[in-house]
């Protein structure tokens, strides 16, 4: 046959389902209901209808799976249950128009579900898939299944009306079908309304009658009251195998000795039909009926209350849970579960319900305080009318005790203290006051003193001790931190730790000594408890709980693990809990775990909290006054509460010990649902998650805490308390392990959990491709940004070389001009003046002025024209072009020597021909400009020049022995003048490198080193 998806739908079609395959509220169940049983054993009902999030109020059946959900069969479809919210399945394909009508729904071993419809359908649920096992075709009527139940084998079994018994049984092609049972000759009705395995491996098979199906063979049983109008409508086998079955008249059956028994109605007190057996581990059963539950204990039934459907609703089905809870379908009334009650709430008689003090008179009973409502006695959970009640009857009573002769003392808001003998109430003993010596009428703390008398606390005269007719004091005055006191209590060794509104202190061989800094924090005290092994609690007001020990303080707030910082009662019980109250309700924490909190060894302590929903009227306990708690003999615990006294005995409750399983229910990315998968891809556009979880503990699931850890992300657990998800933005890519654990109501903690791997995605511009491809691009923009800038420099240097070029080559020109013009024109003409003044002179006399004086113009006109021709020469040597660059080099160091006293040394290879025309004027002109700072600039006495051909290279170096200067390195600093900058520029010109060599007083070199390759002579034109 075929399958048909509904969890595992992909995404993507999710939204066709709408609302046909999931509906997910959030169920707020109705206000609890303390009920108690004709015993005085409370219970708590909780009720889930339609306004809570059920389909419809009618559940047929109930099961839990071994997943740890609660599935329940109603007339609007199946619903799965996780003790907070439901979810609905009403279509079993997506292509369905009719919402199913569940009857009964069971787990297989192999955890599928098996769900029967009103229609006589029959479905297979597994792994989020339903599969049709028997299925209406065309519309054609079936008749209805009206039971279901699976064997110890694992074998489901059907009860149908008119077509009797059927099994699922597997095929050898691995597919499961469902074949028909013929019970007859055995069973001769054809309609099965009971099917109920035994443990033994046999079948109970219910109808008009009762049959056991055992292998092959079948055993009938007749109801004693037999008739065609008398059903079988539940049956029931206990953990000893006792058979409890009701039928539709109203009768109770057990088997005995193969026998059917009727139970006698008389034990009943009522007519009501029984709807269902619940049965517990034995002794205890329970039976169920219209007007609410009986348990059956030691032969009797007892009442436990009275609910809705005590107006005629009928119990469908029953099941307990793996953690005790009852749980009980309606038929019009919706979901109900049953629990024992931790707290007894007893709220006393008439208005007078704000209790204050307690004490307990081990002879009489335990004395309650009222507020303003004088002193009542109770004795067995009933109050019982004494004396003294009337004595006291309109007193504001704040504070009782019981001393060592049985006197009863009553300290009050206004009228002092009271002392007065019980069994003589009329006479009172003594009375106390601000008259008679303590300084107050107001009196907030008794407790009796070890050695008689009693130790009294009030609102403002600190501490005072009565003796007989000795009355002490310790206020303010005498080192008290406050005259408020609200509780005081002497220990084994003799100290009184005192509870101020101030502050704690101790009272010690008379003198008072406040406990440090919490005296200096000014917290107010509400009780003092003396632990058996030495250490003294402070409950306070606001400032969490106190510990006092050996010397050392210590101080639990919420912050480690506290339910609340108010702390009104602190009483420690038979089994090692704490007790505490506040305002928000009452909690106990582990003794062991507060002492290890203060040793150190760990950082938090659990707290486990009970309010309206554990059996309490309200969640406010009173406090500031002593004794404000109460431990009885008996283990019982009492707390003050302005609605009565809210009790409870730690020994007989049953801690919830049961792991919660944690399940991952949804994952929202952006607000779209994502399929939960083990790993989970999150692609790079979504900015937030969202993470469903839920735990499975249905005792009390709005206690459940939660902690999660996205590994990797968070550097701890985040305890998100009662709130069921977990949002994150703005991951860092990268694979994460997100875990969820959770606790009980109790504290016990799932720590294996549930788990998921989430990969948040890399976006584009953070992958490896991307970030390779920008550096390229980068790199790629950087190289072009830099070949661009370099071909700027490069045109610039071209174009700065060129002119630089120019400029030379236009000086160089300029020069060859006004040298040519020196040589050729004003050098010739002074020529011309010289020979007709030595032929004029010829003409003169020797001796004569005349020609002396002429002599001397002569000489001057030499003087003149050797002035042009060094002019000229330094202008442009003509040797370049006549000589040859080497020979030139040789002439200009040979004229320099003449006007010089330095010595020049020199070495100057033979270098014509090499060098083009121009470059043979800029080696010269370095050569020149070199030999002209050492004549002019150096104060050397010695120098050298050096020209060598070296491949491919011409090097030149002047050096000398001069006083020299800062060197500027390979460049030329704007001082050095331009001298060098000329020599720098040529050689650039040319293509070369040069280096400047100084220090002062350390002589100069000067070297550069010019290529021979692209400054060579054109060749000649060919001829």
């Amino acid at each position: 046959m075929p399958s048909f998806t509904l969890i595992g739908l992909p995404v993507s079609r999710a939204w066709r389902w709408s609302l046909l395959a999931a509906l997910m509220l959030s169920a707020s169940t109705a206000p609890a209901q303390t009920v108690f049983s004709s015993r005085g054993e409370p219970y708590i009902f909780d009720q889930w209808t339609v306004n809570d999030g059920l389909p419809q109020n009618s559940v047929a059946s109930i099961v839990q799976s071994s997943d740890g959900f609660i599935w329940l069969a109603t007339n609007g479809g199946l619903v799965r249950f996780d003790g907070v919210r439901f979810v609905t399945f009403d279509r079993i394909t997506p292509t369905d128009e009719r919402a199913y009508r569940i009857t009964s729904v069971v787990e297989s071993h192999d955890s599928s579900l098996w769900i029967a419809t009103e229609d006589g359908e029959l479905f297979r649920y597994r792994d989020g898939r339903f599969k049709p096992m028997i299925h209406r075709a065309h519309g054609e009527p079936m008749p209805p299944i009206l039971a279901m139940s699976m064997d110890s084998s694992g074998q489901v079994w059907i009860g149908r009306a008119r077509l009797g018994l059927a099994r699922v049984m597997s095929m050898p092609s691995g597919e499961d079908s469902v074949v028909q049972s013929w019970l007859q000759p055995g069973w001769p009705q054809s309609t099965v309304s009971i099917v109920q395995a035994s443990p033994d491996g046999s079948l109970w098979i219910g109808g008009t009658g009762l049959a056991q199906l055992m292998g092959a063979g079948i055993r009938t049983y007749q109801l004693p009251r037999g008739g065609p109008e008398q059903i079988v409508t539940s049956l029931e086998i206990d953990e000893t195998g006792e058979i409890w079955l009701t039928t539709s008249d109203g009768l109770v059956f057990t088997r005995r000795d193969q026998d059917l028994i009727e139970w006698p109605s008389s034990m009943f007190k009522d007519s009501y039909a029984f709807d269902e057996v619940l049965v517990d581990p034995p002794p205890v059963v329970r039976a169920a009926r219209r007007s609410g539950l009986l348990r059956l204990t030691d032969g009797r039934f007892y009442r436990i209350g009275t609910t809705e459907w005590a107006r005629g609703d009928i119990i469908l089905e029953s099941k307990r849970d793996n953690e005790g809870n009852w749980w009980l379908g309606t038929a019009s009334n919706g979901l109900l579960r049953l629990r024992r009650a931790p707290f007894d709430h007893w709220t006393l008689d008439g208005s007078r319900r704000n209790v204050t003090a307690m004490v307990h008179d081990a002879r009489r009973g335990t004395w309650i305080g009222l507020s303003c409502g004088g002193v009542l006695l109770a004795r067995e959970g009933r109050i019982i009318p004494h004396p003294v009640s009337a004595v006291v009857a309109d007193q504001c009573v704040w504070s009782l005790a019981i001393d060592r002769r049985g006197h009863l003392w009553v300290g009050t808001w206004g009228g002092g203290l009271l002392r007065m003998d019980p069994d003589q109430p009329a006479a009172t003993l003594q009375k106390y006051g601000a008259s008679s010596g303590i300084g107050s009428d107001v009196i907030l703390a008794l407790s009796p003193r070890r050695d008689g008398g009693m130790w009294v606390g009030t609102n403002t005269a600190g501490v005072v001790l009565l003796e007989g007719s000795r009355v002490r004091r310790w206020s303010l005055a005498e080192g008290l931190p406050s005259d408020d006191v609200r509780a005081v209590v002497e220990d084994s060794l003799g100290r009184v730790w005192v509870g101020t509104q101030r502050g704690p202190a101790v009272i010690e061989d008379g003198t008072v000594r406040p406990i440090g800094e919490l005296t200096d924090a000014g917290i107010p005290v509400r009780n003092v408890t003396l632990d058996p092994s030495g250490a003294v609690w402070f409950g306070t007001y606001g400032g969490g709980l106190l510990r006092w020990k050996d010397g050392a303080v210590s101080r639990f707030t919420t912050d480690h693990g506290l339910f609340d910082n108010i702390v009104s009662q602190f009483l420690i019980d038979q089994i090692g809990y704490a007790w505490m109250g506040c305002n928000r309700g009452i909690w106990r924490v582990a003794l062991q775990e507060l002492n290890a909190l203060a040793d150190g060894r760990i950082e938090r302590v659990i707290s486990i909290s009970y309010g309206t929903s554990d059996g309490l009227a309200t969640v406010e306990t009173n406090g500031g006054f002593q004794p404000a708690g109460l431990r009885l003999p008996n283990g019982e615990l009492w707390f003050p509460t302005p609605m009565g006294i809210a009790r409870t005995n730690p020994a007989m409750l049953r801690p919830n010990r049961a792991k919660p399983p944690v399940v991952i229910e949804r994952i929202f990315a952006d607000g779209e649902p994502v399929a939960v998968e083990p790993s989970i891809l999150i692609s790079s556009s979504i900015e937030k998650v969202r993470i469903d979880f839920t735990a499975l503990s249905f005792t009390a699931p709005r206690k459940v805490r939660f902690k999660y850890q996205l590994v990797g992300y968070n550097k701890s657990w985040v305890d998100v308390a009662g709130d069921r998800y977990a949002t994150f933005t703005n991951v860092t890519p990268g694979t994460y392990r997100f875990r969820v654990i959770a606790a009980n109501n109790d504290g016990v903690w799932n720590e294996d959990g549930a788990e998921i791997s989430l990969t948040f995605e890399l976006p584009y511009w953070s992958t490896l491709w991307f970030r390779l491809l920008a550096v390229l691009a980068l790199v790629g923009m950087g190289m072009l940004v830099v070949a661009i800038r370099l071909r700027q420099v490069r045109i610039e240097k071209e174009r700065q070389e060129e002119t630089s070029r120019r400029l030379i080559q236009s000086q160089e020109e300029e020069r060859q001009r006004i040298a040519g013009e020196l040589h050729d024109s004003l050098g010739q003409d002074l020529i011309v003046a010289k020979n007709r003044l030595l032929l004029a002179a010829h003409y003169l006399q020797e001796g004569t002025p005349a020609k002396e004086e002429l002599m001397n113009v002569v000489d001057a006109v030499t003087a003149a024209l050797r002035s042009v021709r060094s002019i000229a020469y330094n202008l442009r040597p003509f040797q370049l072009d006549r000589l040859g660059l080497t020979e030139t080099i040789r002439s200009t160091v040979r004229a320099v020597q003449q006007v010089t006293p330095v010595k020049i040394e020199t070495e100057i290879a033979t270098v014509d021909g090499l060098l083009n025309r121009d470059a043979e004027i800029g080696v010269f002109r370095i050569i020149q400009e070199a030999l002209t700072n050492v004549v002019k600039h150096s104060q050397a006495t010695r120098a050298s020049v050096v020209v060598a051909h070296d491949e491919g290279h011409i090097v030149v170096r002047v050096e000398d022995n001069g006083k020299g200067f800062e060197a500027p390195g390979d460049g030329v600093s704007a001082d050095v003048g331009f001298g060098l900058s000329g020599i720098e520029e040529r050689v650039k010109m040319l293509g070369g490198i040069h280096k400047f060599t100084s220090s002062v007083d350390g002589g100069t070199t000067i070297a550069a080193r010019i290529p021979v390759e692209g400054n060579e002579p054109e060749p000649a034109p060919a001829p």
